[in-house]
């Protein structure tokens, strides 16, 4: 081995040892579930309830799993093991992009209602009382918990897991639930939606625009007693 290979070598194990103390310090949600029919992930319900998983059943073909959280790296790696005897499947994550049990409290602590007892969606503008609030995050729990790209950008705009304040905006029952698990224009217009000042000149717009249609009316002479329009000219009628 050379002088380069060797330093390689150094700088390599260097970082896996700076990997492995940063993963000791997190904990993890892990998910076991089968790859196929024929090994169904329900013939281990012995084994991972007496080990704290929980079952989580669902309709879609081998989507149900079993279900830990804050467990530590020598678990995940004792798990991923096991996991692999069996020919299981194993998804593991880290806790800060699972659903908290208090993101709903952590939003109200640091967002005051626009209005005295109102606060409004981010998505449409619409003002609702508190008990008509559902909190969203606006980077979806699905696609952090499964996709490392949608990780990397929400770091790169400053939110640091599922359950991070920046991550957490007011929405209406119907703008949530049709923005789902959805990204793209919904993601903007949550950024541009959660400042009070772009409402203030939405409503200022549409003010301006009706007075400019009405203003146009009344030149038109709309408003000015029986007569007929027809393609903009103006025909009076004695009686």
């Amino acid at each position: 081995m050379d002088g380069k290979e060797y330093d390689l070598c150094i700088k390599h194990q260097y970082r896996n040892n700076i990997m492995n103390e940063q993963n000791q310090e997190k904990t993890y949600n892990l998910r076991i579930s089968s790859k196929n029919k024929y090994n169904p992930i329900t013939k281990y319900d012995s084994t991972l309830t007496a080990n704290g998983f929980t079952y989580n059943e669902r309709k879609a073909a081998y989507s149900s799993f079993y279900e830990r959280n804050d467990a530590t790296w020598e678990e995940v790696n004792t798990w991923g093991l096991w996991a692999r005897k069996y020919n299981l499947e194993m998804h593991v994550v880290e806790m800060k992009y699972t659903r908290s049990d208090t993101y709903r409290q952590e939003y109200f602590k640091h967002n005051k209602p626009v209005q005295p007892a109102k606060y409004r969606c981010v998505y449409c503008g619409r003002k609702l009382l508190y008990k008509d609030v559902t909190v969203d995050h606006l980077y979806p729990i699905n696609k952090l918990m499964y996709d490392p790209r949608v990780q990397k950008r929400a770091k790169r705009h400053g939110i640091d897991g599922a359950n991070d304040v920046k991550n957490l905006v007011c929405a209406c029952r119907c703008c949530n639930s049709k923005k789902g698990t959805k990204m793209g224009l919904w993601l903007l217009r949550g950024k541009i939606g959660r400042h009070p000042i772009v409402w203030k000149i939405r409503n200022l717009a549409v003010g301006c625009f009706v007075a400019f249609c009405i203003y146009t009316l009344w030149v038109n002479g709309y408003f000015s007693g029986p007569q007929t329009h027809v393609f903009g000219a103006v025909a009076s009628f004695p009686f």
